[in-house]
C-alpha cells in the first residue's frame, strides 16, 4: 500500500474534521444537557420519554470516536516528515482515549435499562459514564501537546495555533483531575471548558484555512 501524500492527507483531515464538527456536539454536548439534568426522577422521565434521542446521541458519539481514529492515522501521514517521535506520541495518547470513551457510552444503555425501575443505580451508571469521559479527557489533553509541537516545528500553521493547543491541553488536564480530586467543581469547570476551546481554534483553522505546505507538495 502506497503512502498517502501529504496534500491528500490534509484534504482528508479537513473533511474528517468537518464531519466531526457536524456529528460530535449532538452526542457529547446536546443529549447529556437535555436528558441528564435534574433529579433522578426527572432524569429517568427524560430518558424514558426520549429513548431515541439517547440512542442517537450514543451512536453520534461512537461515530465521532471512529472519525477521531481516522484523524489520528491521517495526522501520521501529514506530520511524519516533521517528527516521527512526536507523531507516535500523538497516536499513543489519542488512541488510548478511544476505548475509554466508547466504554463510557455503555453507561447510557445501562441507565436506559434501569430508568423507572431503579433510579439510584441509573444515576450511578450515568456518573460512571461521566467519569469515564473525564478519564478519557486526560488523554485528550496529552495528545494536544505533541500536536502543538508538530504545528510549531512544521511551520504549516500560524504560531498562535501551537499556543492555543497547549492552552487546550491545560484545560483538559485541569478539568479532568479536578473532577477526580474535588467536590462541587462546576464553577471551575466553566473556566477549564473555556481553556479547551484552544483545540477548537486549531480545528476551525484546519477546516476553513487549511495548512501552508511546502511547495513540492
Amino acid at each position: 500500500m502506497n503512502d498517502i501524500k501529504q496534500k491528500d492527507s490534509l484534504l482528508a483531515l479537513r473533511i474528517a474534521y468537518a464531519v466531526w464538527i457536524l456529528i460530535a456536539p449532538f452526542g457529547i454536548l446536546y443529549v447529556p444537557g437535555k436528558l441528564f439534568s435534574g433529579t433522578a426522577t426527572e432524569v429517568a422521565q427524560n430518558i424514558l420519554e426520549h429513548q431515541w434521542m439517547l440512542k442517537l446521541g450514543a451512536v453520534s458519539q461512537l461515530v465521532s470516536y471512529l472519525i477521531y481514529m481516522i484523524v489520528v492515522i491521517l495526522f501520521y501521514y501529514f506530520f511524519k516528515s516533521v517528527s516521527k517521535r512526536c507523531v507516535i506520541n500523538l497516536a499513543i495518547f489519542s488512541l488510548v482515549s478511544i476505548p475509554i470513551s466508547m466504554l463510557g457510552v455503555l453507561g447510557w444503555y445501562v441507565a436506559l435499562s434501569l430508568a423507572g425501575t431503579n433510579n439510584d443505580l441509573m444515576m450511578i451508571a450515568l456518573d460512571f459514564s461521566e467519569k469515564g469521559m473525564y478519564l478519557a479527557s486526560i488523554f485528550w489533553g496529552l495528545w494536544l501537546l505533541p500536536l502543538a509541537s508538530l504545528t510549531k516545528m512544521s511551520g504549516y500553521f500560524p504560531s498562535f495555533i501551537s499556543i492555543a493547543l497547549r492552552i487546550g491541553a491545560i484545560g483538559y488536564l485541569l478539568g479532568a483531575f479536578s473532577q477526580f480530586l474535588f467536590e462541587n467543581v462546576d464553577n471551575y469547570m466553566q473556566v477549564f471548558d473555556l481553556l479547551t476551546m484552544g483545540e477548537t481554534v486549531f480545528v476551525l483553522w484546519l477546516v476553513f484555512m487549511g495548512a501552508k505546505l511546502p511547495k513540492e507538495n
